[in-house]
């Protein structure tokens, strides 16, 4: 997971113990723990509270409850990428609890490592941009590129970054499509980068993905561009073991998708209806 978003946060809001939504966000985390003693890693417990606050302000939430010590941390290094971070409300010792709280962890850790293995993820992501670029056609679009950053014989050069995407519309104008079939948010970096490329291409930025923050959405809106919501992670037929796991063991948004919600297709093909 990166975390550049949550160190935004810390910049913009550097007395960020007295944001409304952080107390709030805090008193939430309290009362759920409080009926609960099995362990939640960071992710889900971000996913969990995304309707109400933000992911950054989850995580500087738990951070806060772990130094009040009111949670407790407990970090595991799994197969693929960084160390997952569980937490769980700190109780007084008992051997019997600290193995019901690594049993559990066992589990979870167990069905993380399984969806993120570098093949399973690479079936996931392929299945989102497959299910966008049908949709892309069905709007009148003309994929122009993939993988490219490139576009009319520009190229953009600053960092090693590029668009799914790239798709012109049959009344003229274009877009830059970056598609992300992940539970966390596109890391702030990247959103920024997105939006410089597709001003200096002289493209429409879309960011087909499953959540993301309003502030995020506005930024786009403010560039010409469009946050397309799918709120589930998107699984292709065939998985739906898998999926249900993933969701009642985890409890992560996911869904087997063999196209678009239709929600999300109108929403898309109303936004198109209006460009220019």
């Amino acid at each position: 997971m990166d975390y550049n978003d949550y160190l935004d946060y810390e910049e913009y809001y550097p007395d960020y113990t007295s944001d409304p939504a952080f107390v709030a966000c805090k008193d939430t985390l309290t009362r759920f723990f409080r009926r609960k003693l099995t362990p939640y890693y960071l992710t889900e417990l971000e996913v969990l509270l995304e309707k109400q606050y933000f992911h950054w302000i989850t995580y500087r939430a738990i951070k806060s409850l772990v130094s009040d010590g009111y949670l407790t941390e407990h970090p595991v290094t799994t197969k693929y990428g960084s160390p997952v971070i569980f937490v769980a409300r700190a109780t007084p010792q008992s051997t019997e609890r600290d193995q019901i709280t690594l049993t559990h962890i066992k589990s979870k850790v167990k069905l993380i490592e399984t969806i993120s293995k570098p093949e399973f993820t690479d079936v996931i992501g392929k299945h989102l941009q497959f299910l966008v670029k049908s949709e892309l056609r069905a709007n009148s679009f003309t994929i122009e590129a993939e993988n490219s950053n490139e576009y009319r014989g520009k190229k953009w050069t600053r960092t090693g970054h590029d668009f799914d995407f790239i798709a012109t519309h049959e009344r003229g104008f274009a877009i830059g499509v970056e598609v992300k079939n992940t539970s966390p948010y596109i890391p702030r970096e990247e959103f920024d980068i997105k939006l410089e490329m597709c001003m200096y291409l002289g493209l429409k930025p879309v960011f087909a993905v499953r959540w993301m923050p309003k502030s995020y959405i506005y930024e786009a809106y403010t560039k010409g561009g469009f946050g397309w919501l799918f709120e589930y992670q998107a699984y292709p037929l065939g998985l739906e073991k898998i999926c249900r796991k993933v969701s009642k063991g985890l409890g992560l948004p996911t869904k087997v998708m063999p196209e678009l919600p239709s929600r999300a297709q109108d929403i898309f093909s109303n936004w198109v209806k209006k460009q220019r």
